[in-house]
């Protein structure tokens, strides 16, 4: 049933990111990983 995408509940593309080790894009806010250089949003270098 699950398999199926019924049942399960989904969650947010926000809660995933967290688990990730995010850090924020100083640019644009948007989370990014911890180990990025750049912001994958915008381009930002972050290093």
């Amino acid at each position: 049933f699950y398999a199926l995408g019924g049942g399960a509940p989904r969650k947010s593309v926000t809660q995933y990111e967290y688990k990730l080790k995010a850090t924020e894009c100083r640019a644009c806010g948007r989370s990014i990983p911890e180990e990025a250089n750049y912001c994958p949003y915008c381009g930002e270098k972050i290093k």
